[in-house]
């Protein structure tokens, strides 16, 4: 009885380690794009002696930092019964919707949205027709979608985890982001961060990848689907329930014995998710 206790708490404790490293990784790169956004603008302000007009600037960081913490208190609170009656189907849709913002992110997003050019730009074009007020609109939309895509994001992985989220690795991870773009500006004069993003996209396509085909397991275990066969068992190997195995499964979705579904759903995904930026990657490369 006492191994079995010691077992499930190793367990537990395994587990949490797992949930918390892909808490810093998704917190660590989504607070990177809000934070580079926000510090461009806030250099091109200074440079050109506009600084004046950087409480806008912060008061727009304020307003999406606020959202953000109204949508955590809605999904932790305000769903929290309606999570328990239809735990498999809240929780197989909240992964669909954190894959959407992924691929919708790796598809268009990551190309369009952080180059430091287009950035100065737009604060250039606002500034010279009087339009500061856009200044904190384009901070706080930029601190609100990547604080939304952070939460969501957060409890997809706690749900595919089965465990709980930490508030103190998700600040890490935010922390690290600000530490990293504050090096970057101090020390290099070019400010491109992409070989970062790249890194982190690559394992955010297998973050999603994995939640998709947790979301199709939960689906089927709610009856809405048939996810097929088993595969495969490797859990005589590396079962789900094993330090390593429970660290895979936070971070990368491994699961030891995939349906048929839930391995193409995976493997689909990985190879759209990580072809698409290697193609994008190579393309940029060239200019």
């Amino acid at each position: 009885m006492k191994r079995k206790g010691e077992a499930k708490a190793q367990y537990a404790g395994v587990l949490a380690v797992g949930i918390m490293l892909s808490e810093f990784i998704i917190s660590f790169r989504e607070s990177l794009e809000a934070i580079l956004a926000v510090a461009i603008i806030l250099l091109y302000l200074h440079k050109t002696g506009n600084w004046k007009h950087s409480k806008i600037v912060f008061a727009g960081v304020l307003g999406g930092l606020a959202v953000s913490l109204v949508l955590a208190f809605g999904i932790t609170n305000v769903f929290g019964e309606v999570w328990k009656a239809n735990e498999p189907i809240f929780e197989g849709s909240l992964m669909i919707i954190a894959v959407a913002m992924i691929t919708w992110f790796i598809v268009w997003a990551f190309w369009h949205l952080y180059s430091k050019g287009e950035i100065e730009g737009r604060a250039k074009s606002l500034l010279a027709r009087k339009e500061t007020i856009g200044l904190g609109i384009f901070s706080f939309v930029s601190v609100a979608r990547e604080g939304f895509e952070l939460v969501l994001l957060t409890f997809a992985s706690a749900a595919a985890s089965s465990g709980d989220w930490s508030l103190l690795w998700i600040l890490l991870g935010i922390a690290s982001a600000a530490l990293l773009v504050g090096a970057i500006f101090i020390l290099s004069k070019n400010s491109d961060i992409r070989p970062f993003f790249l890194a982190t996209s690559v394992i955010l396509v297998l973050f999603a990848s994995g939640l998709l085909s947790h979301a199709v397991h939960e689906f089927d275990e709610a009856g809405l689907l048939d996810s097929g066969p088993v595969l495969w068992d490797t859990s005589g190997f590396l079962e789900n329930s094993s330090p390593v195995g429970s660290i895979l499964r936070s971070l990368v979705g491994y699961t030891a014995r995939p349906t048929m579904l839930e391995a193409v759903s995976y493997l689909a995904y990985c190879a759209f998710g990580i072809h698409y930026i290697a193609k994008k990657a190579k393309a940029q490369n060239r200019v």
